[in-house]
């Protein structure tokens, strides 16, 4: 049993196991938990953390496998081109002392260290866009991250970086948007193209596919089914 395609091939090719014999139990989502329904919640909450207009946001592990260092330099950029964005980071890690730094210097960076998981959609109804940044890795190409399809669950225009873990999921300019892994100006291109874009239909879709794909009652039918096979 395996989370993705992308697991399963790799898995398959590595040990010489057949297809056949390999079942995809995705991750998956509470898509009413994660809904779009707390607009008043995340206007206060913008207002209390005085953010602009445009808010980018990352919640998660803050170590290099997820970008956090290749976000960190490209940001500077980011702000001087678009200085009315503001970047909302979520969560500690080794690389955390980074997004301090850019808090402490930049008034449109703020880093939270810990938000309560029950309170997170208000947090991703609160942002504009949501990044996952990160570089190829054995992880990032065989794995889809769970804030990816809660992000997508909240209708939310996504930025991830092409590995298979993410791209199995996102379809460019359809339901999210993909960069160029390792390339972080393909990823300051594309956010900002983001960022000026009318995104409501990227987001009805993107809540679409999670809703058809990848819910957990779905995963749980998949998973029944392998042990009903089995006896």
């Amino acid at each position: 049993i395996t989370l993705t395609e992308s697991l399963k091939n790799w898995i398959s090719i590595r040990y010489g196991i057949p297809e056949e014999k390999i079942t995809v139990v995705p991750n998956g989502s509470d898509i009413n938990k994660f809904a779009p329904k707390y607009k008043n919640n995340a206007e206060d909450l913008k207002e209390k953390l005085n953010l602009s207009d445009s808010v980018v946001m990352y919640a998660g592990f803050m170590d290099r496998i997820n970008g956090m260092l290749d976000l960190a330099n490209v940001i500077p950029s980011i702000i001087a081109e678009k200085p009315d964005t503001s970047f909302v980071f979520i969560g500690h890690g080794p690389e955390e002392n980074s997004i301090i730094a850019l808090s402490k210097k930049y008034h449109q960076v703020k880093f939270l260290p810990m938000v309560p998981y029950d309170e997170m959609p208000v947090y991703y109804q609160m942002c504009d866009a949501f990044v996952i940044p990160r570089p190829s890795t054995i992880s990032a190409e065989t794995v889809t991250p769970l804030k990816l399809l809660e992000a997508m669950a909240m209708e939310k225009p996504v930025l991830g970086s092409n590995v298979g873990g993410i791209a199995e999921v996102i379809k460019h300019g359809e339901n999210g948007y993909l960069y160029e892994k390792g390339n972080m100006e393909s990823f300051k291109k594309t956010l900002l193209n983001v960022l000026d874009g009318d995104n409501s239909q990227i987001g009805r879709n993107a809540r679409k596919t999670v809703a058809e794909n990848y819910t957990w009652e779905k995963s749980a039918k998949i998973l029944q089914k392998v042990y009903e096979d089995l006896v």
